[in-house]
Formats: structure tokens, sequence, C-alpha cells
């Protein structure tokens, strides 16, 4: 499997996720960019980089910095182990 399907299938199921919590979600596809998945809840936006079990890092980090922090807005590097999500970083 390529890491662009891997990459895929894990937003897919951080999507799933996020939709089971209510929120609304968007993926970015093929994204080279800043965020994966932007995820619209009635109080809050999440902008999320998605990551395997140790692949998340600085460079994740650096990517969502060029998004702006605004109030409402979370920016978060999201890994998934074993079958759980972790919030590897948020601001």
């Amino acid at each position: 499997m390529t890491n662009y399907r891997k990459g895929r299938r894990l937003e897919y199921k951080c999507i799933k996720y996020l939709k089971g919590l209510g929120y609304y979600c968007v993926r970015s596809a093929g994204s080279k960019g800043a965020a994966d998945v932007v995820a619209f809840g009635v109080n809050d936006t999440l902008v999320i980089q998605v990551k395997a079990k140790g692949c998340a890092g600085a460079d994740a980090i650096t990517k969502l910095m060029d998004i702006p922090k605004l109030e409402g807005r979370t920016r978060q590097v999201w890994e998934y182990d074993r079958g759980k999500w972790i919030v590897y970083w948020s601001d």
C-alpha cells in the first residue's frame, strides 16, 4: 500500500470519528498543504494534520503554523495509534 493510500485511509478514519462527535468534516484531497481535515463544530473549528503512529513531528506543526490562529479555531496534529486517536499537538 502506498503512503498516499495509507494517509487517505487515516484521514477517513479521522472524519468518521469526528462525525460521531457531531462535526461536519471536509477532507483536503491530495493535500500537500497545511491541513488534511477541517472539522466544523457548533462552537469551534478544528484544523487537523493527520499522521500515523510515529510520524508526527515538527514538520507537521510547522505546516499548521501557516494557518492563522483565530478565536474558535484550533490547529492540531493527530496521530493514530492502535485503534485510537492521540492529539500530538494542539494550540
